[in-house]
């Protein structure tokens, strides 16, 4: 983590952003895995909005939690991901980043 608002604490061992709150993160692949996978939720009635690099990724609301992206890059590269979580005023609810990091697994590709 390189930056965290106050409104970004850790409940019961996850990571959770109040509304207004924004989470940075830096990731480096090392190994043999350059993607990242990023799984959160939502919940009330805000928007969590995850970027990786300045480009949007994608977005989590209550109703298609919990959701996950995945991105790739260069192994050794660092990506700079970014959370954001914005809602109603006077709404209830909060964001959860429930995992990052890469996952192992098999790419076959056939010609």
């Amino acid at each position: 983590v390189s930056a965290a608002d106050p409104q970004v604490i850790e409940r019961e061992g996850k990571v959770t952003l109040d509304p207004g709150a924004t989470l940075t993160a830096e990731w480096t692949p090392v190994g043999t895995s350059a993607r990242c996978d990023v799984k959160a939720s939502v919940t009330g009635t805000g928007t969590l909005t995850v970027s990786v690099d300045g480009t949007e990724i994608g977005t989590v609301t209550a109703a298609d939690s919990p959701k996950t992206f995945n991105f790739g890059c260069a192994i050794g590269e660092t990506s700079k991901i970014v959370f954001s979580y914005l809602q109603e005023e006077d709404d209830e609810g909060c964001a959860v980043i429930e995992k990052v990091g890469s996952q192992k697994g098999m790419l076959l590709l056939v010609r």
